[in-house]
């Protein structure tokens, strides 16, 4: 299956656009999981309770493949449904793009964060692990990528894919905890469907959870643990 497809159709393209002691309280700076309760230091607001709802997210999609081998991280388990690190993979090319969106779109974010870019392309990291780039679906993040490409790609080993997806879910959380609420609230620039930044990223926290999800069921059906949360 070359990608579960965002709700949304792909901007336009002539648009621009360490897990174990990183968690989403120290992350953003929150106090601890009790947010909203009774006594606690710092107010609840729109952007504490998405950000580390995202955050978790991406914590959770490299926390179930960590005890992979790489043969399992490799193996598919279904013709149509590639493999754990093709998942992993294509999970963390949308997230960099999503950063790019956000800082083309979003001026006072690309005067804090830099340029619109993508560790992807910036770091030419598909020419590096030699992968047919501009052949690898939509922007290269594998949505509506042939079926028989997408089974023959060879990913590198799995410890260079986990360092991209840790970088490129580092990267996109560092871009939005610059967001603001009001940030949140207003219509993206450019969003073809008029959507609201807020509801840009919590369609992205749906397509990481998405693929999470995914990646669990076939760790299950290589007879392993697959939920993160047990």
């Amino acid at each position: 299956m070359p990608g579960v497809r965002l709700r949304k159709a792909p901007p336009n393209p002539n648009g621009r656009g360490g897990l174990a002691d990183r968690s989403a309280s120290a992350e953003f700076g929150l106090p601890g999981a009790n947010l909203g309760a009774v006594g606690a230091p710092t107010p609840e607001t729109t952007k504490r309770l998405l950000l580390r709802t995202y955050t978790l997210a991406h914590e959770r999609a490299l926390k179930v493949v960590d005890d992979l081998t790489d043969k399992q991280f490799a193996k598919p388990v279904h013709s149509s449904v590639h493999t754990i690190g093709w998942q992993l993979w294509h999970t963390a090319r949308w997230e960099d793009r999503f950063a790019e969106i956000l800082l083309d779109r979003l001026r006072e974010l690309a005067a804090k964060h830099g340029p619109a870019r993508q560790l992807w392309n910036s770091e030419s990291i598909g020419e590096r692990w030699g992968l047919p780039v501009a052949s690898m679906g939509y922007r290269d993040t594998g949505t509506s990528m042939e079926e028989a490409a997408a089974e023959q790609m060879q990913l590198p080993e799995k410890s260079e894919v986990i360092d991209y997806a840790r970088r490129a879910f580092a990267f996109v959380e560092e871009v939005c905890a610059s967001l603001s609420d009001e940030h949140l609230l207003m219509e993206l620039p450019g969003d073809p469907d008029h959507d609201s930044v807020g509801q840009n990223l919590m369609l992205y926290l749906e397509h990481v959870n998405r693929h999470l999800g995914m990646m669990e069921a076939m760790k299950g059906q290589l007879g392993l643990t697959g939920s993160v949360t047990r």
